[in-house]
């Protein structure tokens, strides 16, 4: 868990306040429009490559990369929700690192 950090998260300067509002139509778009929703899976795919060696360089094995890269899409997903919820006003960056913390006591019951 420990190089999620690092490289698990995209980057962020996509996520400025002007795009906000457009956050929580974007669901809607891509379900309503095929070439969207093949461009939604091509970039999730590449987010999961571009993660995995990312993470591989803090010394981890490839299963363990892997797993992190997943886990930074799961944690990516939860902070781009909150973060497009117009209630919640915080920066990306502060939500990514929520989504993370909390999925960290989810791995330790993995055992």
């Amino acid at each position: 868990m420990r190089c999620l950090g690092v490289g698990a998260l995209p980057r962020r300067e996509g996520f400025t306040p002007g795009r906000r509002a457009f956050g929580p139509r974007l669901p809607a778009v891509t379900r309503r429009t095929r070439s969207c929703r093949s461009a939604h899976r091509f970039r999730k795919r590449r987010a999961r490559r571009g993660r995995d060696p990312r993470v591989q360089e803090c010394g981890v094995p490839e299963p363990t990369a892997r797993l992190a890269a997943e886990l930074g899409v799961l944690a990516f997903h939860r902070a781009v929700a909150r973060w497009s919820h117009p209630a919640d006003q915080r920066a990306f960056a502060d939500l990514a690192r929520e989504a993370l913390q909390e999925l960290r006591p989810a791995t330790a019951a993995l055992g």
